[in-house]
């Protein structure tokens, strides 16, 4: 029993080990820029194996998506910038990933002269918090917000982007962003499913034979 104890402890540890010594992840760069003009109520993009789909609404109701070379806005009616804004339409670009992410970074663009707010909320409609966006003096000039700067904490499948107040606007452009890593219960899960491998293993290799019970 005691050679069976051994492999049970043996490939946990192994389950842990193989996770912790995983490399840390450089990050994950989606670049929702567009080359010409397209229109659609859903984006798809794919990066380092990861999807990205975008969708978008306004006043609560589903709206169109515009991309652009500025990045992607949201179009929610008939007189309506083609960017997400505040005015009177309450405009969120969602994002839904394949894979727990922490965001790190987003570049913005079409940044108001006197600068915008940007808000974060969750799949719920919580909000996550609020930043400033430095002041735009290129209209297509991509401003980066490094939301640790912020105290601003976004992670996991899904979350929106919206603005604060009626006046402001801006695209997204490109959003940067790790893989959120196992945490030590997963580890050990791993290293259970190891080991539940190994005894299939063992008694795979010995046809018509039971574990020794001592």
């Amino acid at each position: 029993m005691r050679w069976l104890c051994s492999i049970l402890l043996n490939c946990c540890v192994l389950g842990v080990v193989l996770v912790s010594t995983q490399p840390a992840s450089a990050g994950t760069t989606f670049n929702l820029k567009f080359s010409g003009l397209d229109v659609g109520s859903s984006f798809l993009y794919e990066a380092d194996g990861i999807n990205l789909t975008l969708t978008a609404k306004g006043n609560g109701k589903p709206a169109l998506l515009v991309r652009s070379p500025a990045g992607v806005g949201v179009y929610s009616g008939k007189i309506d910038n083609p960017a997400i804004d505040g005015i009177g339409r309450k405009e969120v670009l969602w994002l839904e990933t394949s894979e727990p992410l922490n965001v790190k970074a987003i570049h913005f663009t079409l940044v108001g002269k006197w600068g915008d707010e940007v808000k974060f909320i969750d799949a719920d409609g919580s909000p996550l918090g609020a930043a400033p966006l430095s002041p735009g003096y290129g209209r297509l000039g991509s401003k980066k917000l490094t939301l640790s700067d912020h105290n601003l904490d976004v992670f996991g499948t899904k979350f929106g982007i919206t603005t604060t107040d009626w006046n402001d606007d801006f695209k997204v452009a490109k959003v940067h962003a790790t893989t959120v890593p196992l945490s030590p219960a997963s580890a050990m899960g791993i290293g259970g499913l190891l080991a539940v491998a190994g005894l299939y293993w063992v008694r795979r290799g010995q046809p018509g034979e039971g574990l020794p019970l001592a």
